[in-house]
């Protein structure tokens, strides 16, 4: 039997400020609140925890270090700036105690590099889309977020692995980019992992319109053309990258995902600090039913693949973190999340 991993993930948004604006994104177009207290912040992990979470991802819009609102917060915290803060509560999810460990992944955008290396041993993965290679969207989707721009973003990527931190990196598929940008996304990404060897996840991430956004009512993307981009991708993406089809806002694509070659759906948010979905680990079910039905296992995986760890020396905190997730007496850290023997692609087949 093919396996399919996923990782159950309880979503943190720090802050919804940012200082740019992409046409599917809502963060410009809705209320943020502070930035949770340390304190706060501790209790969301108690959450996560009882939640059954194995990922919290830290989410903020991008550029926001030199607002006066998160200025002024981070130093009443106690805090010198907003990195010192993020390094605060990285660490404090590591070193979280109770039902499970929490492994912190950081989606904050782009990040110095002095930053960046201060960040480092306590960073187990770090989330920074490309979001396309299609130099189009500069004057369509991306036309109030200069930091999009290939050029820049590529070089924010090479930052994060000049720095030794992993990085889970991909593409959104549907916001109007050419199917040609996808592999070129592909050869962008090969090249910087082929140097520096930090890349452990390359990740679809399928348009879903989004509420208050300029594309709310732009249609999500098709499943064909959700189809055809993993198979692109997995045709010349490097063997030692997982693909990942993220496919959380769109479960009932996991099927065509996994048929297509993507056997890691990835973090699967079960709640957030906002509300909690109470659907969505009856979904989650249904997903692996239907899955069960092509032959196909889903089972939950630690946020750092196993593949990927090992050919790796992780700073101390975070291999502590990585060993507890070996001791627990789960049937997803028996075995490797590597597809069964054979071809996986022609099993399905």
């Amino acid at each position: 039997m093919v396996t399919v991993v996923y990782t159950p993930a309880y979503q943190v948004y720090l802050s919804r400020r940012c200082a740019f604006s992409c046409d599917y994104c809502n963060f410009p177009n809705i209320a943020s609140p502070l930035p949770p207290s340390p304190k706060k912040f501790r209790s969301h992990l108690r959450t996560a925890q009882r939640m059954g979470a194995w990922q919290v991802t830290l989410t903020s819009g991008e550029g926001i270090d030199r607002l006066a609102e998160i200025e002024s917060t981070t130093r009443y915290y106690g805090f010198k700036n907003w990195y010192d803060y993020l390094f605060d509560i990285c660490r404090s999810t590591l070193e979280a105690r109770g039902r499970q460990p929490l492994t912190p992944v950081l989606d904050v955008g782009p990040i110095p590099t002095l930053a960046l290396r201060k960040l480092a041993p306590v960073v187990p993965l770090m989330r920074l889309l490309l979001d396309s290679a299609d130099p189009a969207l500069d004057i369509t989707v991306h036309a109030q977020a200069p930091q999009k721009k290939l050029l820049l973003r590529t070089m924010a990527l090479t930052d994060i692995a000049r720095a030794g931190i992993p990085l889970s990196t991909g593409i959104r598929i549907g916001i109007g980019e050419s199917p040609e940008s996808w592999t070129e996304a592909v050869r962008i990404i090969n090249d910087i992992h082929l140097k520096y060897n930090n890349v452990m996840s390359f990740h679809l991430v399928p348009f879903v319109p989004e509420n208050f956004s300029v594309m709310a009512n732009t249609p999500p993307v098709t499943i064909d053309v959700f189809q055809a981009a993993i198979r692109a991708v997995r045709a010349c993406l490097d063997p030692s990258i997982i693909l990942v089809a993220e496919v959380h806002h769109r479960l009932a694509l996991a099927a065509e995902s996994v048929v297509s070659g993507a056997f890691d759906l990835g973090p699967i948010r079960i709640a957030d600090n906002e509300r909690f979905d109470v659907d969505m680990l009856n979904a989650v079910q249904n997903v692996g039913d239907i899955l069960g039905k092509i032959n196909v296992g889903m089972e939950c995986s630690p946020v750092l693949r196993k593949q990927f760890v090992k050919t790796r020396k992780l700073p101390p905190i975070i291999q502590a973190n990585q060993q507890r997730f070996g001791q627990l007496d789960r049937s997803a850290c028996s075995r490797s999340d590597t597809p069964a023997a054979g071809n996986p692609i022609s099993m399905l087949q």
